[in-house]
């Protein structure tokens, strides 16, 4: 909290609003959507699917994190905690979604990506 300038006080202040949360929500399943559609148009699975969920996140979101951030005078740790996790994440996604198959009626097993 200290990088960013805030205290206890004013978090608290700031607790009881629920945009923050609901834009999370939103921007979370908009990425993750995203990536699926681009895996299933690129057929990645497992361990290349990962990889395209990080280079994703790192190339679309951390850079530009990162450039934001030195331009906002913020500190450089400031941008690998903020952009970090969305590169964890989308990774982990990608990993998740490129494993992801389920039986089709005919018991041969699909791809279920949108």
């Amino acid at each position: 909290m200290a990088m960013v300038g805030l205290d206890d006080a004013s978090m608290q202040e700031d607790s009881g609003d629920l945009g923050p949360w609901i834009m999370n929500a939103v921007a979370i399943i908009a990425s993750v959507y995203f990536l699926a559609w681009l895996l299933a148009r690129l057929g990645a699975t497992g361990i290349h699917a990962a990889g395209i969920g990080f280079l994703t996140a790192f190339t679309i979101h951390h850079l530009h994190t990162m450039n934001s951030n030195m331009f906002a005078g913020e500190p450089y740790g400031l941008a690998w905690i903020t952009g970090g996790y969305v590169v964890a994440s989308l990774t982990i996604a990608g990993f998740i979604l490129g494993s992801w198959v389920k039986k089709s009626g005919q018991g041969s097993r699909t791809a279920s990506l949108p």
